[in-house]
C-alpha cells in the first residue's frame, strides 16, 4: 500500500529474532539503508551517520544508522546480542511502506515483526484516534493495519 496524502505517515518497526551477522556488520546495514531510500524515492539531503555503540554492559552494543531525507528521516538500531532491531521510517510524502517491509524482511529475516503506524502533521485532527488496536490484524507474527 503507498500511503501519502495530507496526512504523514511515522512507520514504527519491531523485528524480533534477526540474524546476527546482518545485525552486527555495519558496512550492510548502511547498504540496506541506502538501498531503502532509492527502493521507496525518497531524497537523501545529508551524509548517513552511522556508529558502532556499546553501552555499559558488553552485551548493550549494536548500530545505530540514521539519515535526514527530504522527506524527514529514517533510523535503524541494531541489538545483535538480543537479535533485535528497531526502525523508524517518517515521511511527509507518500511512500511505498509494503516495499519498505519487504526489504526489510528479507534482509533481516526476523521472526517476529511488528509494525506500528503514526498519522502525523498538520492536517492531522489532535482528537482523531492514532493507534487502534481494533484495525489491526496479525498474520503470523507479523502485525498490519487494517485498511
Amino acid at each position: 500500500m503507498v500511503y501519502g496524502g495530507e496526512v504523514n505517515l511515522h512507520l514504527i518497526v519491531d523485528m524480533r529474532g534477526a540474524d546476527y551477522s546482518k545485525l552486527a556488520d555495519q558496512v550492510k546495514i548502511e547498504c540496506l539503508l541506502l538501498n531503502l531510500i532509492d527502493d521507496i524515492e525518497m531524497k537523501q539531503i545529508l551524509p548517513m551517520q552511522s556508529i558502532k555503540y556499546t553501552g555499559s554492559k558488553s552485551h548493550d552494543w549494536g548500530i545505530t544508522a540514521t539519515v535526514v531525507v527530504a522527506e524527514s528521516n529514517i533510523t535503524f538500531h541494531t541489538f545483535p546480542e538480543h537479535h533485535l532491531v528497531n526502525i523508524d521510517i517518517f515521511s511527509c510524502k507518500g511512500f511505498d511502506e509494503d516495499k519498505a517491509l519487504k526489504r526489510l524482511e528479507a534482509y533481516f529475516e526476523p521472526e517476529v515483526v511488528k509494525v506500528v503506524k503514526l498519522k502525523r502533521g498538520l492536517e492531522f485532527d489532535p482528537y482523531e484516534k492514532i493507534f487502534d488496536q481494533e484495525k489491526l490484524r496479525v498474520i503470523g507474527d507479523v502485525v498490519y493495519e487494517a485498511t
